[in-house]
């Protein structure tokens, strides 16, 4: 798509649309008890993380596709160049915690505070994500002949299965994506302690990453494991184990996975 001049891909457009709703919602929305943001601090945090995010995608695609990159031929604004091969979504999502944990030292605001006004937001851009990729053909799913399939003449799944009927993966993950916003929106209008909103994203997040590897053709290898469903295994299992230590060994007067009492 064209605006102005300047090619403008549906995946950046969508990934903008979801990033401005967000911070319009965090705007109007309930803050935690003990987080006091300004609108200037809010904008602040989100330019934090948008760099973490572009760069922790940006690298982690460059170091789990080495292969398209010539040390000798690619320059460093080729490696820049995000359109040319893309983001990985585990790598934007660590730069994107590691530029809110250098925000929340910054302001001295409590990291795990931040995490959990935030985690709706990110259920929400990536909602919004996953309908730009289906706007660009892109995170096909496998042939399919149920009534629902998607012929796509358009984009990588017209190139690798021309003429074929696929499964909308993008409208599966869009889909899951919004309802579990509106689940964690609506909890957090709930007192939780600290961590429970973060914990949930991490769950939520590894759930749908796991369940939509089922329907996928084009899942990434490396040393022979497919990475995307084995990253999403590790994080939630780690998370739950994470959350069992945490009730076994706390004290009871502060136990940060439970709601408290009104």
């Amino acid at each position: 798509m064209e605006v102005a001049g300047y090619s403008l891909r549906f995946f950046s457009l969508f990934c903008m649309i979801g990033v401005l709703t967000t911070l319009l919602l965090l705007q109007r929305g309930l803050k935690p008890q003990g987080l006091e943001i300004t609108k200037d601090q809010l904008v602040t945090l989100f330019l934090f993380l948008f760099v973490g995010s572009l760069l922790g995608g940006r690298i982690s695609y460059i170091l789990l596709h080495l292969e398209e990159f010539s040390p000798t031929e690619t320059s460093l604004m080729e490696l820049l160049r995000t359109w040319k091969g893309g983001l990985a979504f585990s790598g934007g999502l660590l730069g994107g915690g590691f530029a809110l944990l250098l925000y929340s030292l910054w302001v001295d605001s409590p990291f795990f505070l931040l995490v959990d006004w935030f985690a709706p937001s990110v259920l929400l851009i990536q909602a919004f994500a996953c309908l730009g990729n289906f706007m660009n053909g892109e995170v096909y799913g496998a042939p399919t002949g149920l009534p629902w399939g998607i012929i796509f003449d358009y984009g990588p799944a017209a190139i690798a299965y021309p003429g074929f009927s696929l499964h909308p993966l993008m409208l599966y993950q869009a889909v899951a994506y919004f309802i579990a916003f509106t689940y964690l929106f609506y909890l957090q209008r709930r007192r939780f302690e600290i961590g429970f909103m973060a914990a949930c994203l991490i769950l939520i997040n590894s759930s749908i990453t796991f369940g939509s590897s089922f329907f996928r053709v084009d899942l990434l290898q490396v040393e022979g494991i497919y990475f995307s469903p084995f990253i999403a295994l590790f994080f939630f299992a780690a998370t739950c184990i994470t959350i069992i230590l945490l009730e076994l060994y706390e004290q009871d007067y502060h136990r940060p996975f439970h709601l408290l009492k009104q």
